[in-house]
Order: structure tokens, then C-alpha cells, then sequence
């Protein structure tokens, strides 16, 4: 028994001695045949590959259904990096025939293995796949690993450089994918996906395109718009926002100078989101662009240096081909320290349910409180869920017959007011009132201005502010030039003059002047709003706008009116949740 000992502890000493030898040898002399380049050194920025294609039903999911996946490859030795692509929308990476021309992310001339594949349930005819989606839940991120690690597997794939790409709503899946698997891929390219449901389903952009959405993508509206339990859970697993910050790879968002769906001010909204909560996550590597800072925290309305364009992108191709060449070559090490944020940094979504500080709101419909028209006939309004629900601030523009919204402003809770002087505006809400310069950033914010019925401008740097039982010009500067009080039940005031002052009392309209002199006195039962322009006022009551002139109702218009707003002869009106023209041009619009 001890000499088999003896022999046993010799045998492992030889071994060990011979180990020590073999690696001594290759640190004196290192191998001199030919070593296989890494996939970064195989990467050719001068396209010089060719290309092959392999494609068929080469994955299975975790439930046994098969995906069909379509593969552009190098041709070439060596394993080369990787990225998969994801669609926007619900749609189908393989909807025909294979071509070079027509690929989403052409790489593969570049030492890039291009990859696309059809979710569950998705795609035509003999490209579709088994199984049935989910609206890029739990279900198709679980398919998106799976074609990922397919891919890993590959003998001319780098298991270790391999990364995806998605574009529009297909963040939901990617990120939903990365941040449940986090260390899935080595990088994640994000082309201007909606970080939440609420851009997702274009709320902003007014009612046609909520019920776009509604009926041909998700059957559901957002959880801003419907904030009911059931549907913030379903939502819950969507969103990208609420992922990306587990992902511990490196993580580019690609965003253009215009949104491809969002207005103006919204659109760089899931941009700054998305990177900020990615820089303070686990990523190591986060930026914005090609020639932002690393790892920068970017302030709620602080802008981003650069974005691509000019104006909306046409054409992602160059872009998605430049950002997989950067990310494959990127090699990972230590995290740059985080640039801090010009302002408060965009971390959170303000209002309910994404703010579970706040009440749910009551009421639970949209409402539209407030417009006011430009010189140009622009009409700005201000929309809100309740006092605590989904809220923001727009503009309208017509042209070529078609309204669109021009921008959004996202950045409030319970606004009820707007205003607007040239191309600044004016907004009150919860969190007091503020004016919004030529860019849509706040030039000026009153946090102490709350409570209020109505604000107005009555020139550059003054306003008009009303509350219940007072009414009084403010400058900027906070010095209060006059004040008047001793009314009961304010609900509307408006400036109609050099030192007059339009107000709406719950049995009458008076216009006084800056002491208090009343200068006219119109008798009505509950008047809602009221306008008075070239010597007439047009009151807004419950069924109809009146225009009174010489203390005579002239003209009865029957509607439903809450506002009433008067440009040249046109009178706008809202009606619930619609903006109309009941004179002049047609114009309407659904909030």
C-alpha cells in the first residue's frame, strides 16, 4: 500500500514538472506557425468580403417551435463577430427572397456576420415561423436569445463578439432580452426605440394614432392612457426602459435630429431616458451617437450635441453599418467615469403609474384644458389624465391640408393653462408655471405660481395671472405691477387691450381696466370662456358660442364648447378631446 503511495505522488510530480517545461517552452520559443486572427482583426472597414447566404429553420425555442433565420456571412476562415437584428414594429426579419441589396444592417462585406430571423409566429408563407408572439414579451425575448445563442454556437462565429441591433419598437424585445440575459452579447445598438408604452403608442401624436395602434399593433393603449392594473402589467413587461439598466454589456442608442414617429422635444425623450438610466446601471460603455461623450448623464430638456440628420432619417443603413463596426472593435475594459448632467438628469417618468407616489388619476379620461393661437395660426394646447396622469403640451400646425403635431413638451403633471407670444409659450401646471423659449427649454419657472385659474402673456417678460378671487400682472422679475380682488369665482381672464382686462364670472363677462373701472358688463348664466376681439365677445356657454356685439347675441353657434379661441374672423373651440374651426377654413383635430 505505501509503495503504491510512492508511486502515485511520483507520477503526479512528473507531471507537474512537465507542465512547468511545456510552459517554459512557449514563453522562450512561442509558436511559429500561422495563428488564427481575432474577429476584430478580421473586420475590413473597406468592405472587401464576399458573401454567402445560409438560411432555413435553424433555431428551435425553448417550447420546441423553429424560427427561420436568414444568415449573411463572410466568406473567409476564422470566426468572425456577429450581430442580430431585430424589426421595428411586430415585424418579420425575412419577408422575401435574399438580397444584398435590400439587407437592414449590410456588414457582412465588412467581416460582420449579418443576422435575421422571423419571431414566433411571424413572417409570409414559406418564411413564417412556428409558434405564437407575444408583442415582444417574455415569449419573443425568450426566441431573440435563442437565435443568439444559435448564433454563439456557430464555428465561424466569435462567441464573445456577438451583439444586436434593433430599430423602433424592437427595443422591447432587445432590451427586454439583455436585461433579463445580461450578459447574453458583448454590445446593444438601439435605433430610436420608444422607451416606454407611452411612446410606443404615439399618445402625443393625437387620437388617430392611438387607435393605430390600438387596433393593428397591441390591442391595448398605453398604461399612461389606461393606467388600470391589469394593463400596467402587461405593459411592465414591455418597456425598455425598465431593462436596460441590468444589461451588463456595452450599449449605443442611435437617435436622430427628428424622431421617425415622435414630435419635436419628445423625440430626444427616450434617448436621454434610455442613456441615463444605462449609464447609472450595469453597462460599462453607454453613449448617444457617434461623437458624444462616453457614459454622459444628459439633463430633462439639456440637449444632445449630436444627433444624425439633418431632420429624420432616411436612410439607417450607413449608420447601422458604422455603429456594428464600432461595437465589434470595441474592446472591453474599465468604464470611463459618468459626466455629470447640465440640470436634473432624466431618470423617471413623472406622472401615473410610473410615479406610484401619485394618486391614480381622477379623472381617468383625457382631457383638454386649455389652446391659444399664434400669429401663424398655429393652435397650442395642453392635454392631461387627471390631475396626476399622463400630461403634455403641443402645437398644431396645418399644411397641405393635413394637421400634424409639430412638438410635445412631456415634462409636466396636471397643466391647465397655455399661452403663447411669437414663438415663446407659456404653460401652468402642478408644479407652477413656466415659459418655454424658441427651443422648447424653460426660460423661466415660478414654482410658487400654483393654484391658479388662468395665466396669460400681456407682453415680453409680463403676465397676467388669475386665481379664483384676484387678478394681477406679474414680471418676470416677480414685481407686481397692479392688482385687483374682490371677485368671486374667476374662471377665465384675458388681457384685451393696453391696461384692460377681460374676466369670466359665473354669472357675467366684465372688461376692466388696471384700477378696477368697469368698462363693459355683459349678463350670462355660467359663461365658460370668452373672447373679446374688434369689439365683440364671443362667449363660450354649455351648447354654444355666442358673439354678442352691442350687448345683442348676433350670432348663436351650436357646439359643445369648453374654450373658445378667435384669429381672424376663425372661431376654434375644443369639445372634449377635439380642437375644431366652427368658422373659416376647416380645421379639426383629435387629441
Amino acid at each position: 500500500m505505501k509503495a503504491k503511495a510512492l508511486v502515485l505522488i511520483a507520477v503526479l510530480a512528473a507531471v507537474i514538472v512537465l507542465t512547468a517545461v511545456w510552459l517554459l517552452w512557449g514563453q522562450i520559443w512561442p509558436p511559429t506557425g500561422p495563428q488564427m486572427p481575432s474577429s476584430i482583426e478580421l473586420i475590413d472597414e473597406e468592405g472587401g468580403y464576399e458573401v454567402e447566404v445560409v438560411e432555413g429553420y435553424l433555431v428551435k425555442t425553448d417550447e420546441g417551435h423553429r424560427l427561420y433565420v436568414r444568415i449573411f456571412k463572410p466568406v473567409g476562415e476564422g470566426r468572425f463577430a456577429a450581430v442580430v437584428f431585430v424589426p421595428g414594429g411586430l415585424g418579420a426579419g425575412v419577408m422575401g427572397p435574399a438580397s444584398l441589396k435590400h439587407r437592414q444592417v449590410p456588414v457582412a462585406e465588412y467581416g460582420v456576420v449579418e443576422v435575421y430571423f422571423n419571431a414566433p409566429g411571424r413572417g409570409p408563407g414559406e418564411y413564417r415561423s412556428e409558434g405564437t408572439g407575444d408583442k415582444n414579451g417574455p415569449r419573443d425575448q425568450d426566441a431573440l436569445r435563442c437565435v443568439v445563442e444559435f448564433v454563439k454556437s456557430l464555428d465561424y462565429v466569435d462567441p464573445d463578439n456577438v451583439g444586436i441591433l434593433s430599430f423602433s419598437f424592437g427595443v422591447t424585445m432587445a432590451a427586454g432580452c439583455v436585461g433579463r440575459y445580461p450578459t447574453l452579447v458583448k454590445f446593444y445598438i438601439d435605433g430610436e426605440g420608444p422607451s416606454h408604452s407611452v411612446l410606443a403608442c404615439c399618445d402625443y401624436l393625437g387620437a388617430a394614432h392611438r387607435a393605430d395602434t390600438h387596433d393593428n399593433l397591441f390591442g391595448r393603449y398605453s398604461a399612461g392612457f389606461d393606467p388600470s392594473p391589469d394593463n400596467v402589467a402587461w405593459w411592465a413587461e414591455r418597456e425598455a426602459f425598465r431593462f436596460i439598466e441590468n444589461f451588463a454589456g456595452a450599449y449605443l442608442r442611435l437617435q436622430g435630429r427628428k424622431g421617425h414617429m415622435q414630435p419635436e422635444v419628445s423625440d430626444d425623450y427616450p434617448a436621454k431616458l434610455m442613456n441615463n438610466m444605462a449609464v447609472l446601471g450595469r453597462p460599462w460603455w453607454v453613449r448617444i451617437n457617434f461623437e458624444n461623450p462616453v457614459n454622459k448623464l444628459y439633463g430633462i430638456e439639456e440637449p444632445i450635441p449630436d444627433l444624425l440628420g439633418p431632420g429624420k432619417v432616411g436612410d439607417w443603413r450607413p449608420y447601422f453599418r458604422r455603429a456594428v463596426i464600432e461595437m465589434a472593435k470595441l474592446v472591453p475594459g474599465e468604464p470611463e467615469p459618468i459626466k455629470p448632467a447640465v440640470g436634473r438628469p432624466l431618470t423617471a417618468i413623472m406622472h401615473y403609474p410610473y410615479n406610484t407616489s401619485l394618486p391614480y388619476p381622477s379623472p381617468a379620461e383625457l382631457q383638454v384644458l386649455d389652446m391659444a393661437i399664434d400669429a401663424r395660426g398655429r393652435v397650442c394646447y395642453v392635454a392631461r389624465l387627471g390631475d396626476t396622469g399622463e400630461c403634455w403640451a403641443g402645437r398644431l400646425a396645418k399644411k397641405d391640408d393635413i394637421i400634424k403635431l409639430d412638438w410635445a413638451y412631456p415634462y409636466l403633471i396636471g397643466a391647465y393653462a397655455i399661452d403663447v407670444l411669437g414663438e415663446i409659450a407659456l404653460v401652468a401646471d402642478a408644479r407652477g408655471v413656466r415659459v418655454l423659449n424658441a427651443t422648447h427649454q424653460t426660460a423661466w419657472h415660478n414654482s410658487s405660481l400654483t393654484g391658479l385659474v388662468d395665466v396669460e402673456f400681456t407682453g415680453p417678460g409680463e403676465l397676467l395671472v388669475a386665481r379664483e378671487d384676484e387678478v394681477f400682472a406679474m414680471e418676470l422679475s416677480g414685481h407686481v405691477k397692479w392688482r385687483l380682488t374682490g371677485f368671486s369665482g374667476i374662471r377665465d381672464a384675458d388681457p384685451v387691450g393696453p391696461d384692460r382686462i377681460l374676466l369670466c364670472l359665473p354669472d357675467r363677462v366684465l372688461i376692466v381696466d388696471t384700477s378696477g373701472r368697469k368698462l363693459l358688463e355683459y349678463l350670462i348664466d355660467n359663461p365658460l370662456d370668452a373672447e373679446f376681439v374688434d369689439g365683440k365677445l364671443y362667449i363660450a356657454v354649455e351648447d354654444a358660442v355666442l358673439v354678442v356685439d352691442g350687448g345683442r347675441v348676433k350670432t348663436s353657434y351650436a357646439c359643445s364648447p369648453t374654450d373658445v379661441e378667435v384669429l381672424d374672423g376663425a372661431i376654434f373651440v375644443i369639445e372634449g378631446t377635439t380642437i375644431r374651426a366652427l368658422t373659416g377654413p376647416t380645421w379639426r383635430f383629435e387629441c
